[in-house]
């Protein structure tokens, strides 16, 4: 496996987790081991993440040392990854490249939290970490690191123009759901951050006064209400944010999924109902998980969307 376009910390990382294998007595580098290096590594923004999160290194090796001991077939040469780990370091690379960036800690850490295997999930589920609220700040450390590298009133193709200049992601959004992207903006500041994730969105939607606003009223969902509870995901930012917001690759995702959706429906423009369809879309980002915990059954809203557009005959 290669590890080019890997910082100097993300190399440091694999090398310590080569150490924490052949500690176990094993040549094939886990997804546990990259977890361990990562806990053990400090002055990285992955150490410093978890660390907030109460995780500890001693603790997990503690955690790992229970675990049934994984055979395996002797190798020559340097440490190998399982395949596991091989699709961790994959998946850090796109992930780090979504970004435009070397693959760092951070992105080697947001791979390892969305690795499905039981060991993975047994150790978050045993130290009682909400991987929802891992996940998101580990997007806020990512997308302040930006914040750092970007200079005040430079522009990037990345960024929101405004209503009046919009930028290429938008020129297909209708007058209703640029000012539901400059609401989320609006979200977004209040925070102290930098950046507008699937969370600002919701916000945004909430506010709608159209098909996606009017079944979150059917839900009983308040504004105030789920705004604290995104900023219980995510917290407050440092205070100061630049003049132009950055879209997180996940809301990139769901601006793209919400063109395939207008565009299934035969709608000329992206309205703020298909950003919605398109944010239930993805089970795994901030909004939905929030939405979940809060009891919304994401299936049956979509389908109240899809009905009620059925009901108002309307062609999206």
């Amino acid at each position: 496996m290669s590890f080019d376009g890997f910082s100097s910390n993300a190399l440091r990382i694999m090398d310590t987790a080569a150490v924490e294998a052949a500690g176990a007595g094993l040549q094939l580098i886990d997804v546990e081991h990259i977890l361990l290096a990562l806990l053990r590594e400090r002055g990285t923004v992955a150490y410093d993440v978890l660390w907030r999160f109460d995780l500890r290194y001693c603790d997990a090796l503690l955690h790992y040392s229970k675990q049934p001991r994984r055979e395996e077939t002797e190798r020559e040469g340097a440490p190998h990854l399982t395949e596991r780990a091989t699709l961790v370091v994959v998946s850090a690379k796109k992930h780090a490249n979504e970004y435009g960036k070397l693959v760092d800690t951070e992105h080697l850490l947001w791979s390892v939290l969305n690795d499905k295997h039981w060991k993975t999930r047994d150790f978050f589920d045993h130290f009682a970490v909400d991987a929802t609220a891992l996940r998101a700040q580990i997007e806020v450390a990512i997308v302040r690191r930006l914040e750092v590298s970007v200079p005040s009133g430079s522009r990037s193709s990345e960024t929101i123009r405004t209503s009046r200049s919009p930028s290429r992601e938008l020129d297909s959004f209708s007058d209703e759901s640029i000012k539901a992207i400059v609401l989320a903006e609006e979200e977004s500041r209040k925070m102290g951050h930098h950046f507008i994730g699937s969370e600002q969105l919701l916000l945004a939607l909430l506010a709608n006064e159209g098909i996606a606003g009017q079944e979150f009223s059917r839900l009983d969902l308040k504004l105030q209400q789920v705004r604290q509870e995104v900023q219980k995901v995510i917290g407050r930012g440092a205070g100061y944010v630049f003049a132009e917001m950055i879209f997180t690759p996940r809301t990139k995702q769901i601006f793209s999924t919400a063109k395939t959706v207008a565009a299934r429906h035969k709608s000329k423009l992206v309205e703020p109902e298909h950003i919605l369809l398109a944010l239930l879309d993805d089970p795994e980002n901030v909004a939905s998980t929030i939405l979940r915990n809060m009891g919304v059954n994401l299936s049956k809203l979509e389908t109240k969307i899809l009905n009620t557009f059925k009901k108002r005959g309307k062609d999206v």
